[in-house]
C-alpha cells in the first residue's frame, strides 16, 4: 500500500495579534484531542510542534493550488494568519498516482507543481532546489555533445528561459527512459516532486511524515472547507486553547 498524505505545514505558529475577531459560531465547532489514524484524515486535524503548524485534511489542496501568480483563497488565508512565513501545501497519493505542492514564502508563490499519472497538471514558477541541481548536471553533460545541444537549443528557442529549463528536465527523463536507466528524480512521474515535498517538510518540521502519528492533534467535525467564505482562524484558536 502506497503513501497517502495531504495537508499544510508552516514554519511558525499562527499570529493571534487581536486584530482579527473570531466568529463565535465557528468557535462552537465540535472537536476532540486525539492521535492521527491517517496522514490524509477525512476531518480537519491541526497540531503545533517545534514552533510550527501542521494542518491535515484530505483534499484540502483541491481547487486551492493553481498556476496563477496570485495566491488562491486558501493561500491568502494562510498568508494572513502566518505573515512572513514559509508555507507548504502538499499532497502525495500513490494510489491515485497524484503528487503536488505549492510553496509560499513571505507571501509570494515560489513554486507550484502537480503531476497526475505521469502528466504535468500544474507547473508554476522557476525551478528550485533539486531541480536546479539536476538541470545543471544534465546541461553540463549535454554541452559535451555539440550537435545534440545545438539541435535542442534550436528546438526550444521559442520558450522563455523558465520553460526551456523545464523542457530540458523532461528531455533528461526521455534520455533515462530510452537508455532504461534508473531515474529517482523524474520530472513528470512524481518522484522528483515527492523528493522536494519531503525535503521542504523536513526543513520546516525537522521530522519525517510518519513522526506525526506520535503527536496529539485537535480533530474537528469539518470534512470540507470553502475558502471563499471559510478561514482556518477559528480552528487555530481552538487548537491553541485545547491542545
Amino acid at each position: 500500500m502506497g503513501l497517502t498524505f495531504c495537508g499544510i505545514v508552516v514554519d511558525q505558529l499562527p499570529n493571534f495579534d487581536g486584530t482579527k475577531e473570531a466568529d463565535p459560531n465557528k468557535l462552537k465547532t465540535k472537536f476532540l484531542k486525539r492521535k492521527l489514524d491517517s496522514l490524509s484524515p477525512n476531518k480537519l486535524s491541526i497540531s503545533f510542534k517545534n514552533n510550527c503548524t501542521i494542518i491535515l485534511l484530505d483534499m484540502i489542496f483541491y481547487k486551492n493550488i493553481s498556476e496563477e501568480k496570485e495566491l488562491t483563497d486558501l493561500e491568502k488565508d494562510l498568508n494572513s494568519l502566518f505573515p512572513h512565513s514559509r508555507i507548504l501545501i502538499m499532497v502525495i497519493n500513490d494510489t491515485a498516482d497524484f503528487t503536488g505542492f505549492s510553496l509560499i514564502e513571505d507571501g509570494k508563490k515560489v513554486r507550484t507543481k502537480a503531476v497526475v499519472k505521469g502528466e504535468r497538471f500544474l507547473d508554476y514558477g522557476e525551478i528550485f532546489s533539486k531541480e536546479i541541481e539536476l538541470y545543471g548536471e544534465y546541461m553540463k553533460s549535454l554541452r559535451s555533445n555539440t550537435s545534440v545541444y545545438e539541435h535542442l537549443e534550436n528546438l526550444y528557442s521559442q520558450y522563455n528561459e523558465s520553460e526551456k529549463k523545464k523542457a530540458y528536465l523532461m528531455t533528461r527523463d526521455n534520455k533515462y527512459n530510452r537508455l532504461k536507466l534508473e531515474n529517482n528524480f523524474n520530472y513528470t512521474n512524481g518522484s522528483l516532486d515527492q523528493f522536494l515535498i519531503e525535503q521542504e517538510f523536513q526543513k520546516i518540521l525537522k521530522c519525517d511524515f510518519f513522526d506525526l502519528e506520535q503527536y496529539d492533534f485537535i480533530e474537528f467535525e469539518r470534512k470540507k472547507l470553502n475558502f471563499k467564505k471559510d478561514s482556518l482562524y477559528e480552528f487555530l484558536v481552538l487548537t491553541n486553547d485545547n491542545l
